[in-house]
């Protein structure tokens, strides 16, 4: 789901170092943010296992924990 549309796009958003300069970027990152949001809400405490190196929302020092709730990050989804 994420990454094709990175590619379906096509452009500066299939370029990993320019893909943020792209308005779609962020309009793409801000529908997955709120799908996962949704997905929470309709299944709660059914959060993913994942550990080491997949747990942690690189390059950010976030991990998968920190992204269950968006106040975490100063917004809501209603």
């Amino acid at each position: 789901m994420h990454n094709g549309v990175h590619m379906w796009v096509g452009g500066i958003m299939s370029d990993i170092m320019y893909s943020p300069t792209d308005v779609l970027f962020w309009l793409h990152h801000a529908h997955c943010d709120r799908i996962w949001a949704i997905w929470q809400k309709n299944h709660v405490n059914q959060n993913p296992n994942l550990t080491g190196t997949d747990a942690i929302m690189d390059p950010w020092s976030y991990n998968e924990q920190d992204t269950r709730d968006t106040t975490n990050f100063g917004y809501v989804y209603i």
